[in-house]
């Protein structure tokens, strides 16, 4: 009789477990047939953790645990609080999971640094001492890259992280940049003109929490789907929908993560306006660095490898701590719009350390150097003449010839001979008035109407929020400390101090856009009569009536009205002399049939060709 079965321990080599042998006399099972055979519990556990789900970091009940390989094997290395322990699985909300195989990522595989960490110091030198070895740049911009390698292993406690582009020309040290980037982020994909499905499916499992490191990025904004991800991952939560059909042929709508550190490589700048203010333009040039990126890979690997372990248990230790990095004070400047977007993050973690007044020096020259290329750009010219005009004429309302006319003065434009509706200016080209009136709606929101001057021509005039005035101006650096006081002050929507009713302050909870009477056009008259609820009183044309003339003994003429929104205040007509030309017979009636009419309208526009010496019948009998 056959002896019973006896296996021996399971044991996990590299992602697949050792078949089960049979010993025994005349025993020659194979492993499903000894499996058949007996449903013990090795078998069966066997089984059921070959089909384990593949996690790469998280939180488990275990700990804070992150995918390494340890011995040349998978396993998580997991911290608890108190020590760091090797684990082949760990538990989330009581379902297990294994670690992935270093085949399942693209990027190197994190191992175990068995010394004691040093302090934060050291930690950011060793990466800045990489930099400073292969790249041959500003040190401005060695510190901005070793604070963002810094910045992506504390990513799930910044509100923002910054986008780095290296901008230069064939070998200037551009892929040595992203090599370097890829082999110190924190679970980077490196590659060549990633395409968007595939960052798609790198980040959207929503617990990667990984890098995009991306060389020769020329293009960027040509692809839809990568610009999604691009000028929208820089914010925390940041999700690009994308619509599938399951096998069932259902719409699903899918949401993929797309917030992360993104690093790019491109002989050019990206032209979309949003796109390019995200970067943090790092500048290559023709170098030489004391060391080759190709100079000794083993020792280079063996070195990297070693600092990129520390900061995985640097990352483990304040993710375990809850670190609030966001509630550290920034002292010193005032972070506002995109800088604070861009430089807030690298200061939170860079606080306390030599690397932090650096930035701060260099945060002071950029916010000076973005003033400037605002200031430069068409929309500063067109603000600054906005600004302008509403401060000489002391109100809210301008007419489009006074804007028009101080742009052209502040660009040093003239008139385009062929279209007097276009200037023509040294750096923005051909300016129309269509493109003004355009650009004064997107940045102003403004309120356009039309009016009538003395003369009957009609006019343009756009009213504008002067709070929201003000505080546009501020961006563009073209206000003062006591206005910046005075928009602070007050929210936008509300009454500013100075525009408030006399009769009485505003109630509490009020809101409504501040409006002054218009009396900086001379063709307009504060005494217009005001219909009840804002409405003006505007001549009927329409109805073709006529004014009877004005002397000094009459009455004021009533003019017929009709009602018109808004805080337009028309001109009551100023006293004319009664004509002294006699009065015209009325016309006579015409007798002659309309066709008739129409045919010698026709014959009349013909220019006949009159050779030499010819005399017409109807000059004959005339």
């Amino acid at each position: 009789m056959r002896e019973p079965v006896k296996e021996k321990h399971l044991k996990f080599q590299q992602g697949v477990f050792s078949s089960v042998r049979a010993v025994g006399q005349r025993s020659n099972l194979t492993r499903l047939q000894c499996l058949k055979q007996r449903k013990g519990n090795v078998e069966v556990v066997a089984m059921s953790e070959r089909r384990l789900p593949l996690r790469t970091q998280g939180s488990s009940i275990e700990g804070i645990f992150e995918a390494i390989y340890h011995d040349g094997h998978p396993r998580f290395l997991v911290y608890d609080g108190a020590e760091f322990v090797i684990r082949e699985w760990v538990t989330i909300d009581g379902q297990k999971y294994r670690a992935p195989t270093k085949d399942s990522y693209p990027y190197r595989p994190y191992g175990y640094y068995e010394g004691p960490l040093p302090e934060d110091k050291v930690i950011f030198d060793m990466i800045l001492k990489e930099f400073v070895n292969y790249l041959d740049n500003e040190p401005i911009d060695k510190d901005i890259s070793a604070a963002s390698v810094f910045a992506t292993y504390n990513q799930e406690q910044l509100e923002t992280i910054p986008y780095l582009i290296a901008i230069g020309d064939n070998e200037v040290g551009k892929s040595t940049f992203t090599s370097l980037l890829g082999h110190l982020c924190y679970r980077p994909l490196l590659g060549v003109s990633i395409p968007a499905a595939d960052i798609y499916g790198f980040l959207g499992q929503g617990e990667n929490g990984g890098c995009i490191i991306e060389d020769e990025a020329q293009g960027i904004e040509q692809n839809p789907d990568k610009l999604k991800i691009w000028k929208s991952g820089y914010k925390k939560g940041a999700v690009v929908p994308r619509t599938t059909f399951n096998k069932d042929g259902i719409r699903i709508i899918n949401y993929y993560n797309v917030f992360a550190f993104k690093a790019a490589a491109s002989e050019k700048l990206p032209r979309d306006k949003g796109l390019l203010q995200r970067f943090e333009i790092i500048q290559m040039s023709q170098g030489y660095p004391p060391m080759e990126w190709d100079d000794d890979p083993e020792e280079r690997d063996r070195r990297l490898d070693e600092l990129r372990n520390i900061l995985l248990k640097k990352r483990m230790i304040n993710k375990q701590r809850q670190d609030k990095l966001h509630e550290k004070e920034v002292h010193y400047v005032e972070l506002r719009g995109r800088v604070k977007e861009h430089y807030k993050p690298l200061l939170q973690v860079t606080y306390g350390l030599p690397v932090y007044d650096r930035l701060l020096q260099h945060i002071n020259s950029v916010r000076q150097q973005r003033i400037d290329e605002l200031q430069e750009s068409f929309d500063g010219h067109l603000v600054r003449a906005v600004k302008e005009s509403l401060d000489q004429n002391k109100g809210n309302e301008l007419s489009f010839e006074q804007i028009w006319e101080e742009l052209k003065e502040i660009t040093g434009a003239s008139i385009d001979p062929r279209d007097n509706r276009s200037l023509l200016t040294d750096h923005f080209g051909r300016v129309t008035k269509y493109r003004v009136g355009h650009r004064l709606r997107e940045i102003f929101a403004t309120r356009k109407h039309i009016s009538k001057t003395n003369d009957r021509r009609s006019i343009q005039i756009y009213q504008f929020d002067l709070t929201k005035v003000e505080r546009i101006a501020e961006k563009y650096g073209y206000t003062s400390s006591k206005s910046s006081e005075s928009s602070k002050q007050h929210t936008l929507g509300e009454y500013p101090p100075e525009v408030k009713s006399e009769a009485g302050a505003m109630p509490e909870g009020t809101k409504t856009s501040p409006i002054q009477p218009l009396d900086t056009i001379d063709s307009l008259d504060k005494k217009s009569p005001i219909l009840e609820g804002g409405d003006v009183m505007l001549p009927d044309s329409s109805r073709g009536s006529s004014t009877p003339p004005i002397t000094e003994h009459s009455e004021p003429p009533t003019i017929p009205a009709t009602r018109r929104r808004g805080p337009l205040v028309l001109p009551i007509l100023p006293p004319t002399q009664p004509s002294e030309q006699p009065a015209r017979d009325p016309p006579r009636q015409s007798t002659t049939p309309p066709s008739v009419k129409r045919r010698e309208r026709l014959v009349d526009r013909l220019v006949p060709i009159v050779p030499p010496g010819f005399v017409s019948e109807k000059a004959v009998d005339k």
